[in-house]
C-alpha cells in the first residue's frame, strides 16, 4: 500500500463500518441529548425579575426578546451542518435558552464533521440558565468543551467566536440591530458566519463588516414548516448576489397549506395568517435586495 494512504479508503467494507460506527455515536448523544431534557421546564415560563430589569436598563424592556421558541427542536448535528458549523469553530449561541443547542454541540462526537471545538451559551434569563446548568449537569462529563453564561449577549465577549448563532426572531428592529452592532470586528475579531432567525437591519449589520450571504430554513419548535435563517459572513459574496435557498420556497408552500387546512381557523384568522405569509415573504424579498444594491454600489 503506498505511504500515508487510507486503508478504508481501499477497503469499502471497513470504510462502510467506521461510517456506521460514526453515525451510532452521534445517534447515542442525540439520545443522551433528549433524555437530559425530558423531565426538565420548557423554558416558556415568565423570565426572572431581574432579567427584566436587566433588559430595561438596556433600554430593551419592552421588546418581545423573553418570548420563547427553541430552535433545533430534534436532532442537532443535521442542523449544525446545514447552519455550516466545522470542526474548528468556536460556536456562540446568543440568547441560548436552557442551552439544549448548546449542550448538543458539545456532546456531539469529536468524529462528527459538524461538531465544533467549543460551544458557548449566552442566557440572560436566570430561569433558563438554570435549566440548561441542570441539563448540563446530567449530561456531564459526556459533554466536550461547553460553557453555559448568565450574561447579556450585548456585553458578553465574543473575543473567540468565529460562529454566532442567534434565534432573534422576535426581538424587535431596536434589539436586531444592537446584536448586529455587538458582531463587528473590534469586538468578534475571529467571527466568520453569524446566523440569525431575523435578518440583522444593513444599517447596523454593514457598518459591523457583516455581508448578507445566504438564506435558508432553520427547524425550529413554533412551525413544522421551519423558519429562515439569514446567513452572514465577513466577505460580500463573489457574484454580489444573495442566495436564497429552494427550501425557502418549500417552507413557504408549507405555511400556505397548514393556514389553509386548519379546519378550526376562522376565515379571519386564516385571511390574517395568509397577511403574515406575504409579510413573511416580502421581507426577505427586501432583505436580498437591499444588500444586493449595496453590493452593486461597492463594485
Amino acid at each position: 500500500m503506498a505511504g500515508g494512504a487510507d486503508p478504508d479508503a481501499a477497503d469499502p467494507d471497513a470504510a462502510g463500518a467506521a461510517a456506521a460506527a460514526a453515525a451510532a455515536e452521534v445517534e447515542e448523544a442525540e439520545r443522551k441529548l433528549n433524555w437530559a431534557f425530558a423531565g426538565l421546564p420548557s423554558g416558556s415560563e415568565a423570565p426572572s425579575e431581574e432579567s427584566v430589569k436587566t433588559a430595561e436598563r438596556a433600554g430593551f424592556g419592552s421588546t418581545n426578546q423573553f418570548v420563547y421558541g427553541e430552535a433545533a427542536p430534534g436532532p442537532v448535528a443535521p442542523v449544525l451542518a446545514g447552519l455550516g458549523v466545522q470542526s474548528e469553530d468556536v460556536f456562540y449561541d446568543l440568547g441560548s435558552g436552557r442551552g439544549r443547542l448548546v449542550l448538543g454541540a458539545a456532546l456531539l462526537p469529536e468524529s462528527c464533521k459538524s461538531a465544533p471545538s467549543r460551544a458557548v451559551g449566552v442566557e440572560l434569563d436566570t430561569k433558563r440558565h438554570v435549566v440548561a446548568e441542570k441539563a448540563a449537569a446530567l449530561l456531564c462529563p459526556l459533554v466536550r468543551q461547553c460553557t453555559l453564561l448568565n450574561e447579556d449577549v450585548l456585553t458578553t465577549s465574543l473575543g473567540d467566536a468565529t460562529f454566532l448563532f442567534c434565534n432573534n426572531a422576535v426581538f424587535g428592529q431596536p434589539l436586531y440591530g444592537a446584536i448586529a452592532s455587538t458582531m463587528c470586528k473590534a469586538k468578534a475579531p475571529a467571527l466568520r458566519v453569524a446566523t440569525s432567525t431575523a435578518p440583522l437591519p444593513w444599517a447596523q449589520a454593514s457598518v459591523a463588516g457583516l455581508a448578507l450571504q445566504r438564506i435558508s430554513v432553520l427547524p425550529v419548535n413554533w412551525s413544522g414548516s421551519g423558519h429562515t435563517l439569514y446567513r452572514y459572513g465577513r466577505e460580500r459574496p463573489k457574484d454580489g448576489l444573495v442566495t436564497v435557498d429552494e427550501a425557502t420556497t418549500h417552507m413557504i408552500d408549507g405555511m400556505r397549506r397548514q393556514a389553509s387546512g386548519d379546519n378550526e381557523m376562522s376565515n379571519t384568522s386564516r385571511d390574517m395568517a395568509f397577511m403574515r405569509i406575504a409579510a413573511f415573504i416580502e421581507q426577505m424579498n427586501a432583505e436580498v435586495k437591499e444588500w444586493q444594491e449595496f453590493y452593486a454600489k461597492e463594485v
